[in-house]
């Protein structure tokens, strides 16, 4: 399985923002492309599968020091984000399906490697909006759309 990081849609108004400044939080390693939270007004990895609280999407690496800056994405609802299609068990292998159109998925950390999938199997926190890569294929990219509870700034 080769998950690769969550990344800013290329297209559209995701493609245009800025990253803005971010406090990282205590003993944070997380990856490029986590999805965070607020701890203490310092930002920190979300839990897996998180449904609700989501503030930024990491441009960077953790700073290794607490309270140093690091540049992230805003997170609103209905950011459209591109993610690796998996399933279950340690992000098992799922082919892209036009049944996976429109199909409501989590957010899950492969701990290994640090970087977020949307998991077929996990509490939901976005839907599949379109598709990266063709259907049929295997580790597909798809674009993801947050629902609009899942950050801090719901309506």
């Amino acid at each position: 399985m080769a998950v690769r990081p969550l990344t800013l849609a290329p297209q559209g108004l995701a493609s245009m923002m800025t990253p803005q400044v971010g406090y990282v939080g205590a003993a944070q390693t997380f990856k490029e492309g986590a999805p965070l939270i607020l701890s203490s007004q310092q930002l920190v990895i979300a839990t897996t599968a998180p449904t609700a609280g989501l503030v930024a999407l990491a441009a960077a690496d953790a700073p290794t020091v607490t309270g140093a800056t690091f540049p992230v994405y805003v997170l609103h609802p209905g950011l459209v984000l591109e993610a690796t299609l998996a399933g279950a068990a340690s992000a098992a292998t799922v082919l892209a399906a036009a049944t996976h159109f429109m199909l409501a998925v989590g957010l899950t950390l492969v701990v290994a490697t640090g970087f977020w999938y949307a998991d077929t199997s996990a509490a939901t926190c976005c839907t599949i909006i379109g598709f990266r890569d063709p259907v049929g294929t295997t580790d597909a990219r798809v674009y993801i759309m947050l629902d609009g509870d899942v950050t801090i700034f719901n309506t």
